[in-house]
């Protein structure tokens, strides 16, 4: 009986060898691209966090930040270095305006909290990888203060053909229809009735009549309109207006002044109350330019809008909304009242009494 076994030969176990270590070569490589695969999914998944943890700071500084006097004056700030992770400051911006660098923080500046604010943030690591972020910050509900549907907007007044309409340089003391009036002088009377519209077409500023005038439907003032009565008795100017009012000019009510107007106002420019007057507007108003209130009433029934300056109450001045209110910052001097029944938009104070139910409504 023959034994045929026999043992391997150098060759084959030469071969054996060689193909052990190129298999080995494979497994090495497959596993350390999977481990490198990994740590930078891992960091790609970290980088990712990181900035939406960022983004939710963000997110809270300004839902719960307390609005500055102006919306130009508002800024949020982060430590711009969290971990590894970094805002890349060249192409990150918010509504349009790059981020700033600020003491090693990033800072958005000059927001209004009732708007939206629409981010476009990149982000780094050290290692290079970068994040593309957008979204858009937003607080619930509409906080920007409208007109009501049943109200007219207080700067539109009806429409009048006012090329149809007499033109008198002395205001009658009753006129039965539509009436334009220089802003000369008066006629000799304790009360002008107008029984229409009324456009004033030129200045109101001669101080020595009392003016007591009643205009049953619109009025509209194309030149300055100061009353500021400097009678014996020292009773100022009397004014009721039935419709809207629409002051394209300078306005001042300044010496025991009052004026009443049962729908809304507006007020292109320069508006002052001073001297002990009164304004009663029974639906909405609008205010444009330097709103000055000193030692007078100011009465709203609807809402307040002051679009481009500053209200400034001053000493003894008092302001009474019953709706809502929107300011462009608001500047108190010894005031004797603020309060807003509805709510209060662009800036920080707050009403200081309950809104007594409004006179003569």
């Amino acid at each position: 009986m023959h034994n045929n076994q026999r043992g391997l030969s150098l060759v084959e176990i030469l071969a054996g060898i060689v193909l052990l270590g190129i298999i080995t070569t494979f497994t090495t490589i497959i596993i350390t691209n999977s481990f490198d695969s990994n740590d930078t999914s891992a960091k790609e998944i970290s980088l990712k966090q990181d900035t939406n943890l960022m983004i939710s700071q963000l997110r809270k500084e300004f839902y719960d930040g307390d609005d500055a006097d102006k919306p130009e004056d508002n800024i949020i700030c982060l430590d711009n270095q969290q971990g590894r992770v970094r805002f890349d400051l060249e192409n990150s911006e918010a509504n349009g305006k790059k981020l700033e660098s600020e003491n090693g923080k990033v800072c958005i500046k000059g927001f209004d909290r009732h708007d939206p604010l629409r981010l476009k943030v990149l982000t780094e690591n050290d290692d290079g990888k970068q994040v593309n972020i957008e979204t858009t910050l937003k607080k619930g509900g509409n906080r920007k203060v409208s007109y009501g549907s049943g109200d007219m907007d207080p700067c539109e007044l009806p429409k009048v053909d006012w090329s149809q309409v007499k033109t008198k340089k002395v205001l009658p003391c009753f006129a039965d229809n539509d009436l334009i009036w220089t802003g000369e002088s008066l006629d000799s009377c304790d009360k002008h009735i107008i029984d229409g519209n009324l456009q004033i077409s030129g200045d109101v500023n001669d101080s020595s009549k009392k003016l007591n005038l009643i205009v049953n439907q619109s009025l509209y003032a194309k030149g300055q309109a100061l009353f500021e009565s400097k009678t014996a008795d020292n009773v100022g100017a009397n004014l009721l207006i039935k419709g809207n009012v629409l002051f394209n000019d300078e306005f001042a009510l300044r010496r025991n002044d009052h004026m009443v107007v049962e729908k809304g106002a507006c007020f292109l420019d320069r508006f002052q109350m001073y001297k002990k007057s009164s304004l009663h507007v029974k639906r909405n108003i609008s205010l444009h330019v330097e709103p000055d209130v000193g030692d007078s009433v100011m009465i709203v029934e609807g809402n307040l809008v002051s679009k481009t300056h500053p209200f400034k109450l001053l000493k003894d001045g008092s302001l009474k909304v019953y709706g809502n209110a929107s300011f462009q910052g608001l500047d108190f001097d010894h005031h004797k009242e603020f309060c807003v029944k509805g709510l209060i938009i662009g800036t920080k104070h707050k009403s200081n009494s309950s809104c007594p139910k409004p006179p003569f409504s």
